[in-house]
């Protein structure tokens, strides 16, 4: 290489990780854990969450209330970019 030529292992003179092994390691956020909750006044509400156990917490602190939750795993599937004006306007 020449002295001007950037190293195509380095970004910024940081070493970057293969596209392979990127992949890899963002596999584990491919799935996420999906509380739908009840709220005191009826409303219910929808989070995800990437922890087992602070998905669990907020089922046993819903459930402890005398509320309704439920826990269930789902897998994220990225989906092509879509202009607001093509869904309306809003999401």
């Amino acid at each position: 290489m020449g002295s001007h030529e950037a190293d195509p292992k380095t970004f910024g003179g940081v070493e970057s990780q293969s596209t392979a092994d990127l992949t890899a390691r963002a596999r584990r956020h491919d799935y996420a854990l999906r509380v739908v909750s009840e709220r005191a006044d009826g409303v219910l509400v929808v989070q995800f969450y990437t922890n087992l156990p602070a998905a669990e917490r907020k089922v046993t602190r819903t459930r402890e209330r005398g509320l309704r939750a439920d826990l269930s795993l789902v897998r994220l599937t990225a989906v092509p970019f879509a202009v607001l004006d093509t869904l309306g306007g809003a999401l």
